[in-house]
């Protein structure tokens, strides 16, 4: 399931007082980019990691913006 479909699956599913976030962290952004997710469910926290690598590939210019979707995407399935 794309990223994107897991955030909106995420907003539709929650409560009026449901407290939730997604939260983004850049852990290292040399030549690898490794950035950390953590999605909060009430009381319930997930976390995914992902990594990319700055000018390798067609999504090398974007490495860091790949690897926070990725890492949200990580986060949200384990939720």
């Amino acid at each position: 399931m794309p990223v994107s479909e897991r955030v909106k699956e995420l907003h539709e599913s929650v409560t009026e007082d449901t407290v939730y976030s997604i939260v983004t962290e850049i852990i290292s952004n040399s030549e690898m980019v490794v950035v950390k997710a953590t999605v909060s469910l009430g009381d319930r926290v997930f976390t995914g990691h992902s990594q990319a690598t700055w000018g390798e590939g067609m999504m090398g210019k974007v490495a860091l913006e790949v690897a926070e979707t990725s890492a949200v995407g990580r986060a949200l399935g384990f939720a």
